[in-house]
This record gives C-alpha cells, structure tokens and sequence, in this order.
C-alpha cells in the first residue's frame, strides 16, 4: 500500500475504504483506513502487511466494533507481546467480548495486564525462577494467590519458606496447598498464619 512519506504524490491520501452493503445495493456501514495505519502495522510486526492481513485489520473496527484508536493500541500491545498477526483477531474477539472497545478502555486493559506480568515477573524472581520462562500452571497459580486469595508477596514468601523447609526444593503445587488452607482458614497477614500455624 505504499509509504506514509510519499502521501505528498497523490492528489488525496491513499486509503481503503471497507463497506457493508446491504441486498437492496445501499451502503450501511463503511470505514477508512489510511496508508499510515497499516504502515505502522507492518513496522510494529516486521512484516509486509497482505491483503489477508489488511482484511483481518479492518474486521477488528467493522466486525468487532472495536474503534480505531483502540485497534492501534491492541496493535501495538500485541507486537509489544510477541503475538503474530494472526493471533491479533482472536484477542480483538476477547476485546471486543469483554467491552474492550475504546482507547479508554484499551488503555487500563493494557496498563492492568501489564501491572499482572509484572507482578508474575516479580513472584518468579523471589521464587529464584530466572533461567526459564513461567509454565501456565505456575501463572494460573500466582494469579489465583494474588488475585483470587489476595495474598502479597510477603505471604507467598512465608509459603516458600515452609515449601523449601518441608520439602527441599521450590514446588508451587506444594505452596498452593499451603497458600489454599490459609485462604480457607482466613489467614490475610504472616501473622495470621504463624498463629494459625501454632
């Protein structure tokens, strides 16, 4: 589709146009997208955008109700983690199911999963996990000790702690025991659960 750089050679700024046309011929529905769009698009992914993934772009906004701006940013969020274009339609569907329509919207999305991988990232880390990426499990289990449970990371490191003690070793299945019957009891603090532990 050419370069942003050279919109200057047409008398009008290339674009393309989808529309939804009704039996009767009448046009119902129609969006514009210009060159500069899915320039980016081919910048953020590294790769010629094809006329499958230009289509695949527009139903994000025409099929999914998703607008614009927030294409851009689910876009950008997808590149920034490591998806391919063709996972970019399957999340704007989650988006698009979930509410996710808006640049409002799109924006605490993205802020909130990113707060989440970091703190991923920093209960891995406190765990000694470095050399390896997270297995779901380990991140369905952090997540459901932080978000389900409410647990900080100070009892996650009361749960290693009595893991390693108990067992030798790191086993998230075994702190997940630990972290559950804490729950149950309703533990919040380390000193619930030294107490409770008593």
């Amino acid at each position: 589709l050419g370069s942003a750089d050279h919109d200057d050679l047409f008398p009008n700024t290339p674009s393309i146009m989808w529309r939804l046309i009704d039996t009767d011929g009448l046009i119902k529905d129609y969006e514009i997208f210009t060159i500069p769009f899915i320039t980016v698009t081919e910048k953020l992914f590294a790769k010629t955008v094809s006329d499958t993934d230009a289509s695949l772009i527009l139903s994000l906004v025409d099929w999914n109700g998703i607008e614009t701006e927030a294409v851009a940013l689910l876009l950008q969020y997808a590149a920034d983690m490591g998806m391919s274009l063709s996972k970019v339609q399957k999340l704007g569907i989650e988006w698009m199911e979930n509410g996710i329509t808006t640049p409002e919207k799109a924006e605490n999305y993205i802020r909130a999963q990113k707060e989440k991988k970091e703190l991923l990232n920093r209960i891995a880390r406190m765990l000694g996990i470095s050399h390896r990426a997270l297995t779901q499990g380990e991140k369905n289990a952090f997540t459901t000790w932080t978000e389900e449970y409410g647990f900080g990371l100070d009892m996650i490191n009361l749960a290693y702690d009595r893991t390693v003690a108990s067992t030798g070793n790191y086993s998230y299945a075994y702190m997940n025991k630990i972290l559950k019957s804490w729950h149950e009891n309703g533990f919040k603090t380390v000193f619930d659960a030294e107490e409770g532990d008593k």
